[in-house]
């Protein structure tokens, strides 16, 4: 009878030992959605809206002629920098035309202006494309640069449909600081 006693103690305490307790409560992390980048941190051209999304809006329903191309915003982030650093040339174009394939085609330029005077000109061959888009570039103010107010005039010569000529132009100020 010992025996047995001895053999249930046993067996009950082999078996309280093999029982694993139960798992701890692991949390899972959320996983959180990767954060878009603002759009003025996108280096390069972005669409905003389609052809066919433009031309449900006024603007492209009042226009007698089509192509109605424009710029509607430029920006310069930041408006002050030092010399030697650059900034972002944030620019959001519109073209209304119902053929996502008709593009005008021309030239881009980037003018930099201190006090009326003529710094800088950077052309470069562009497309317009039917739709809303923004296009940032990446300005490297150089080194030896003055401080004072500064004018970016960005300006855009191209040929639309039937060679009808089209020309867009913005500005706007910037500070380089010392």
């Amino acid at each position: 009878m010992l025996n047995r006693l001895v053999a249930m103690i046993g067996i009950t305490l082999f078996a309280a030992a093999c029982q694993s307790p139960a798992p701890p409560k692991v949390e899972t992390p959320a996983i959180k959605p990767a954060a878009a980048k603002p759009e003025t941190d996108q280096i390069g051209e972005h669409m905003i809206a389609d052809a066919a999304q433009l031309l449900t809006e006024n603007q492209c329903q009042e226009a007698k002629s089509a192509p109605l191309a424009n710029f509607e915003d430029q920006r310069l982030i930041p408006a002050a920098v030092v010399a030697g650093e650059k900034f972002t040339h944030h620019l959001v174009y519109a073209v209304c035309d119902a053929d996502p394939a008709h593009v005008i085609e021309g030239t881009l330029y980037r003018k930099i202006f201190l006090k009326g005077r003529l710094l800088h000109s950077e052309p470069v061959p562009f497309l317009l494309k039917p739709g809303r888009w923004a296009v940032n570039a990446l300005i490297e103010v150089p080194a030896k640069s003055k401080p004072g107010a500064y004018t970016l005039k960005t300006e855009f010569i191209g040929k639309g449909s039937g060679k009808q000529k089209i020309k867009l132009a913005e500005q706007s100020a910037f500070e380089v600081r010392g």
